[in-house]
């Protein structure tokens, strides 16, 4: 007599229905690092679409030079005090040098994301070998767990 109160479905002659199969988990796992390398792009590139109105300024030869630099990295305005021509063009040379450095190193400072405190900071290359050490280790118990329920079936079929 068959008990009623358990009964596993079959579909396309395996057990089981809409549950977590190999395929399933596989497409899971590869969503998982194909966002895990996309973050990693985002982190590692510079997107500073909409970050152009971000500017930095830096100075030198108290004021004479001022350069302003743009979020993404381009000089929009290099100014030099008409006084200057009294400096030598050696300091001057520095003074531009000096002050383009500034602008530029504030303004990618300015544009890079600023997270609170508390929030901590992930390291993605861990994170991505992880990944890839849970998939493997979850294959290899599947097919592990999937040999043991066959064999199990197969003894239930012999009796």
């Amino acid at each position: 007599m068959e008990d009623e109160g358990v009964r596993v479905p079959r579909t396309d002659g395996r057990l089981g229905g809409q549950g977590l199969g190999t395929e399933e988990f596989d497409r899971l796992l590869q969503q998982a690092r194909d966002t895990l390398a996309s973050t990693r792009r985002a982190t590692t590139a510079t997107d500073v679409s909409g970050l152009g109105a971000a500017e930095a300024v830096g100075e030198a030869l108290n004021g004479l030079v001022r350069a302003v630099a743009n979020a993404d990295g381009t000089l929009s305005d290099l100014t030099l005090d008409p006084r200057v021509l009294r400096v030598s063009l050696t300091d001057v040379a520095d003074g531009v040098r000096q002050a383009v450095n500034v602008a530029l190193a504030e303004a990618r400072a300015a544009a890079q994301p600023t997270l609170p405190d508390d929030v901590p900071q992930v390291d993605l290359d861990a994170l991505g070998e992880r990944i890839e050490r849970i998939q493997s280790e979850s294959l290899r118990q599947m097919a592990t767990f999937s040999q043991t329920i066959n064999e199990t079936l197969q003894q239930m079929r012999r009796r």
